[in-house]
């Protein structure tokens, strides 16, 4: 199981660089923070297929084609741990190597989006303090780390519950 795992949670977490890395010109050059994140979802979804085929090479070479529901969860589980250390590792060298200045960008794209909102002045004020609050507290690596690990992962485990679903379903 162990090779299953790493070998797939690896593929994961690198096919998810390469897609995210690809798409990045498309957001970048204007900082379109909406189309970056909808497109980072997708690189993220698109990465997560591969939890279902590592369940199901799992279950079908080393388990003679029949996995329960708890086990393939867990393989499924383990596949995704890996893919968000690899995306956090990722997303760290990213974010030092290649924008330096995505959190200045990114505040300043939250205070435009906000101010063009419907919201009372005092309702404005209060979240651009949260933003500018939250923003210095990225800048804390661990963090930011936990931020970065919290955009795969729940969205992992949801596609390891539909996997293990899928793939303990019994035949009659």
């Amino acid at each position: 199981m162990t090779r299953k795992v790493l070998i797939f949670g690896l593929a994961t977490g690198f096919i998810n660089i390469i897609i995210g890395l690809s798409t990045a010109p498309f957001w970048m050059e204007h900082m379109d923070f909406s189309t970056g994140e909808i497109l980072g979802y997708v690189s993220i979804l698109l990465a997560l297929t591969m939890v279902y085929f590592g369940v199901r090479s799992y279950r079908d070479s080393e388990l003679g084609g029949v996995i329960s529901f708890g086990k393939a969860l867990g393989v499924g589980v383990l596949i995704v741990l890996i893919a968000s250390v690899i995306y956090v590792i990722g997303w760290s060298l990213y974010y030092k190597y290649m924008m330096p200045d995505f959190q200045d960008r990114f505040l300043d794209y939250s205070i435009m989006q906000i101010n063009q909102s419907d919201f009372t002045e005092t309702e404005k004020q209060t979240q651009i303090k949260e933003m500018t609050s939250w923003m210095e507290s990225y800048k804390n690596p661990l963090v930011m780390m936990a931020f970065t690990f919290l955009e795969f992962f729940p969205l992992g485990f949801i596609v390891a519950l539909i996997s293990a679903a899928i793939l303990s379903w019994k035949k009659s």
